[in-house]
């Protein structure tokens, strides 16, 4: 049996390519779900206990990124936290991988879920 190889040479860049972290962001620390009102850690909880991020409202998202200093208790919610973030350009990443570094370390399951956006 002939087996075929292909074999692709990609030229090298005329200028060195350098990538760069975004600048650090001060977060503040992570706050206790025991500060929150009753309304507020209602709708958390029943937005955190949703099985997927597609169905939620716009307004769901935004209020689960300006909680997302709550969440850290439930550490699997992480992939929801980052799937409503308003923006993911440069200004913004300083804040989100500050938010992941911070976060504590999630099961290989629930890691997977960040393979999908949401978007």
């Amino acid at each position: 049996m002939e087996r075929i190889v292909l074999q692709v040479d990609f030229p090298s860049p005329a200028t060195d390519i350098v990538y760069t972290a975004p600048p650090s962001a001060n977060n503040p620390a992570q706050h206790s779900l025991e500060t929150l009102g009753k309304h507020k850690k209602t709708r958390l909880f029943s937005i955190l206990a949703k099985d997927s991020i597609c169905g939620l409202l716009k307004e769901d998202k935004t209020f689960l990124w300006e909680m997302r200093y709550y969440c850290h208790e439930d550490k699997n919610s992480l992939p929801k936290v980052l799937a409503s973030a308003p923006n993911w350009d440069w200004v913004s990443l300083s804040e989100i991988y500050s938010l992941v570094h911070q976060w504590p370390p999630l099961s290989p399951v629930n890691a997977l879920e960040l393979l999908d956006s949401g978007k």
